[in-house]
């Protein structure tokens, strides 16, 4: 990289902290609220004591979500008219 490479660069500010230090912080008493509350929701503590792969089962459920949302975007792809007709019938039956 050229002198020209690095001013450019300097006029942003990332904020970013630096990612070679072998410093991590944690939140001890944020981690045991957050364990806390997970443990004590009855579906996580069902798929927990069941041995579910909370991980697997996330991607699980965002599948799911993506089919749902691509159905109903067809379903209203599909009624589009009809909604409109509606709207039209409704603003004109006064």
């Amino acid at each position: 990289m050229d002198n020209d490479d690095d001013d450019e660069l300097s006029q942003f500010d990332t904020n970013a902290t630096d990612i070679t230090s072998n410093t991590i912080t944690f939140d001890i008493d944020a981690i045991g609220k957050d364990l806390e509350r997970f443990q004590s929701d009855p579906i996580v503590k069902k798929a927990l004591e069941q041995g579910v792969d909370l991980r697997q089962y996330s991607r699980s459920i965002d599948k799911e979500l993506q089919e749902i949302e691509t159905l109903s975007i067809k379903d209203i792809f599909n009624n589009i008219e009809n909604v409109g007709k509606l709207h039209k019938d409704i603003k004109y039956c006064k």
